[in-house]
């Protein structure tokens, strides 16, 4: 799907591209492969990808945090833009979980700067 859209955006000049979790079943060096070409992309559009894998987040220009908020019996979706020590750990919790370790922080770190 990433390839018949990239393909598609370029022929027809595309200014924005959604991508919804386009990494489901892949990981470590596909999923790098992934980020390089969403980072491509981005270069002459804008695209929004929906991630689990911190080789595709860590190659975004931004980094927004999606989440549920309960206010008594009313559920609401909320997002918000995460500043960069923010998005590191994001990362790092995308790497080894809720609580990430300082390996996976050092890692998540090294993704964002790449």
């Amino acid at each position: 799907m990433l390839c018949i859209k990239s393909l598609v955006a370029e022929s027809i000049d595309l200014a924005t591209l959604i991508f919804d979790e386009i990494d489901t079943g892949i990981s470590g060096e596909a999923a790098r492969q992934v980020g390089i070409i969403l980072k491509s992309l981005s270069k002459k559009r804008q695209v929004i990808c929906i991630t689990h894998q911190p080789q595709i987040a860590g190659k975004a220009d931004a980094h927004y945090f999606v989440y549920k908020e309960v206010k008594g019996e009313a559920i609401k979706t909320r997002i918000r833009l995460l500043d960069q020590d923010e998005r590191i750990t994001a990362i790092a919790r995308m790497l080894s979980g809720e609580k990430p370790t300082a390996a996976a922080l050092e890692n998540a770190r090294e993704m964002v700067t790449s």
